[in-house]
């Protein structure tokens, strides 16, 4: 007589393997998760600073960008025209929370800089977002003339254009 169907130890066999194979794949999953994450929050970062560079442009007018403490960062225009960022007085154009704290290279310790009218950058410096993964862009190069996003280098401390 033949037997139709699967015994348990068959099936308890199927299911362990699957669990095995499932837990592996949840070790790797959450470390590529994670780095989709930080170039995703790149991406964003280097969307805005386009699109406030674009608008300096349009609209003939100095745009600030702040990179405020921890992992939040703001765009105001300058309504005022002093070219010195006044959250009261200047018009905030985008404010955002990261997923990972921000580390800026800009110099002399400052957060901001400018898309001046003709939108060139104020400053040159980098932006870097902090994790623990390593993802294949994390971190954005500031020239006068150019935005380029990048990886950063541990080993030279420099953001490396991709």
């Amino acid at each position: 007589m033949k037997n139709m169907g699967f015994s348990i130890i068959e099936l308890i066999t199927v299911i362990a393997i699957l669990g095995i194979m499932l837990g592996i794949a949840g070790m790797f999953g959450h470390d590529w998760l994670e780095r989709c994450r930080v170039e995703g929050q790149t991406r964003e970062l280097y969307a805005d600073l386009m699109h406030a560079r674009v608008s300096a442009l349009q609209k003939n007018r100095v745009f600030i960008v702040d990179l405020q403490t921890g992992n939040q960062y703001a765009i105001y225009e300058d309504t005022n025209e002093d070219e010195d960022l006044q959250p009261t007085q200047d018009t905030l154009v985008a404010q955002k929370a990261t997923r990972f704290p921000l580390q800026h290279h800009l110099g002399l310790g400052l957060a901001t800089f400018k898309f001046k009218e003709n939108g060139l950058v104020s400053r040159n410096g980098s932006i870097k977002f902090d994790s623990s993964v390593d993802p294949f862009s994390n971190c954005i190069n500031l020239f006068s003339t150019r935005i380029l996003m990048g990886k950063w280098n541990e080993s030279t401390s420099k953001c490396v254009a991709l």
